[in-house]
C-alpha cells in the first residue's frame, strides 16, 4: 500500500511538471497576447489583458507616460499623464492601438531578464517594447518600457 501512495505521489510531480509551462514561452505567450490585443478596437479587451496580464504590484503602481512630438519646423511638444486605475491603463492601448493597431512583430526575444518585442507599421513607425516579468511563475508582467522611433 506504501508504494501504491509513494508512486502515486511521484506521478502527480510529474505531472504538476509537466504542466508547467517555461518562463520563456509564458513569457513569449503574454507578448504576442498583448500584441493581438493591441491590434484590436475594444476597451474591454483592453481592461481583461490588463486584469489577467498585469502583476498586483503593476496594478497598483501608477503608470507615467510621457509623449514627446515634434513638427515639421522643428518645435516640440510633450505631454505627460498618468494612469491609476484599470480603466486608464487599458485606456494607455488606445493610443498603442492608434500607433501599432494594424503593425507586425519584426523581432520577439529574450533580453536579460526581460522580453523585447519590435513592432512596426505600414508608415514605418517603430515601437520596441520592453516587458519585465514577475520572477515567479505564473510570469505576469510587472513593468513595461516602450520607445517609438520614426
Amino acid at each position: 500500500m506504501a508504494r501504491i501512495l509513494i508512486y502515486l505521489f511521484l506521478a502527480g510531480l510529474v505531472l504538476d511538471a509537466k504542466a508547467q509551462k517555461p518562463k520563456d514561452q509564458t513569457t513569449s505567450e503574454r507578448a504576442r497576447e498583448m500584441y493581438r490585443v493591441i491590434g484590436v478596437d475594444d476597451k474591454e479587451q483592453w481592461e481583461k489583458f490588463v486584469k489577467e496580464n498585469y502583476s498586483k504590484e503593476l496594478l497598483e503602481r501608477t503608470i507615467r507616460s510621457k509623449v514627446s512630438t515634434s513638427t515639421e519646423d522643428g518645435q516640440g511638444k510633450s505631454e505627460e499623464k498618468t494612469a491609476k486605475s484599470i480603466e486608464e491603463k487599458a485606456m494607455l492601448f488606445r493610443r498603442l492601438h492608434n500607433d501599432f493597431g494594424q503593425s507586425k512583430i519584426v523581432s520577439l526575444k529574450p533580453k536579460d531578464q526581460d522580453l523585447e518585442m519590435i513592432l512596426q507599421n505600414a508608415e514605418g513607425l517603430t515601437g520596441t517594447f520592453t516587458l519585465k516579468f514577475a520572477a515567479e511563475s505564473p510570469y505576469l508582467i510587472d513593468q513595461i518600457g516602450i520607445e517609438v522611433n520614426n
